[in-house]
């Protein structure tokens, strides 16, 4: 089983490419310990080994998913190599992996000197019939149920906050159909449905969260941001009424009483987030730019997933912030605005999605300017 078998074997079962539970699973640390010949096994835990070199997430203790089943085995000898029960992504994916099983989803493997034909694979495996990931799925779809049982909606007036917070379209890539969006439970509690734990998505990236290629912790980054850009966008006003020329506390007969009524607004004042002259000053600078900052997250995600890997917004802005000598993303000059919109859609452009489109003979991987200010006037 090859990579493009192992893929399609993926789409087919509708599960991400490659496996979600790769970075705590214990069963990849066993094959990693035995593909790198290391030794200490007897005397400290394989994970402490594997930590001291780098091998593992330093979390891994905490999160780690046993082995359920067989345990994996290996038999290293001179003429004689024997591997069992192992992860097959790691012979799949990884340059560590099996000589002769390299590039193959082989989970067992046997390989003699003495015979004629020296390597025979004994087993080849998709992440999908790993117990590991069988009880992890297994437990998520109770949950799911579970949940399904206490499901609460959020309300109308619920909805329309979330839009106007979302700017009406999903709150992690361009996504407009406003009549398609859906509505996430941050901490995955279907039943609490505050403000605080709701954001606006679109289909795919809700499955992207689901699947956590769009990670907890982006979610929340997400929208701490939309709540505050949300926030200062309001127009907060004061309202005072004096009453003058009254003849209410002297009432006159008939209908000739007085009552003159001024109101007074005062507009609060709004702490600014960025430096004048930023372009966090500027709506279409600020928002065109992050558009930018989204579409290529979008584009790279793509290439990430079959990696295993999430788009690293605070990485990729601290990168800008670096490039650019800048005390941020949104700090950057509105002088040297369309110098960043220009290294914004280059980096797009050098994306595998953007070479993919071009080779189908689309040639437009994002808006223009000038269509992004037509769409937000």
């Amino acid at each position: 089983m090859n990579q493009k078998e192992y893929f399609k074997i993926s789409e087919q079962k509708k599960l991400p490419a490659r496996c979600p539970i790769l970075q705590y699973c214990t069963r990849r640390a066993y094959t990693i310990y035995f593909f790198n010949d290391l030794s200490g096994g007897e005397t400290k835990s394989i994970v402490e080994i594997l930590q001291k070199e780098d091998l593992l997430i330093s979390d891994f203790t905490d999160k780690s998913i046993k082995i359920i089943g067989e345990m994996p085995s290996y038999i290293n000898g001179r003429h004689y190599k024997v591997y069992e029960n192992f992860c097959p992504e790691i012979n799949l994916f990884d340059p560590i992996g099996f000589r002769y099983s390299r590039k193959t989803a082989s989970s067992s493997g046997e390989w003699d000197d003495l015979r004629k034909v020296k390597f025979k694979n004994l087993d080849y495996k998709h992440y999908s019939e790993c117990s590991e990931f069988s009880k992890i799925q297994f437990e998520r779809n109770i949950n799911r149920r579970n949940m399904a049982d206490k499901r609460k909606n959020p309300t109308y007036r619920q909805k329309v906050r979330l839009l106007q917070e979302s700017k009406n379209k999903c709150a992690f890539c361009a996504f407009s159909d406003a009549g398609r969006i859906q509505f996430h439970h941050i901490d995955e509690n279907s039943a609490n449905t505050i403000l605080e734990n709701l954001i606006s998505v679109c289909p795919n990236c809700h499955s992207l969260i689901g699947e956590k290629a769009i990670t907890e912790k982006e979610v929340l980054i997400k929208k701490e941001n939309l709540k505050n850009d949300y926030l200062l966008s309001l127009k907060e006003y004061k309202s005072s009424i004096e009453i003058s020329n009254s003849t209410l506390n002297t009432p006159i007969l008939g209908n000739n009483n007085v009552v003159n009524l001024t109101i007074k607004s005062a507009q609060k004042k709004i702490i600014q987030k960025y430096p004048e002259g930023s372009i966090g000053q500027n709506v279409i600078m600020y928002g065109y730019s992050k558009y930018l900052a989204d579409r290529y997250s979008e584009f790279k995600n793509f290439e990430l997933k079959s990696k295993g890997q999430v788009f690293n917004y605070a990485s990729f802005y601290g990168k800008v912030k670096k490039d650019f000598k800048s005390g941020g993303f949104f700090h950057i000059p509105q002088t040297r605005f369309l110098e960043l919109t220009s290294y914004l859609q280059r980096n797009i452009d050098r994306t595998v999605l953007a070479k993919i489109n071009k080779s189908k003979g689309v040639t437009r991987n994002y808006i223009s300017l000038e269509d992004y200010q037509s769409e937000n006037k």
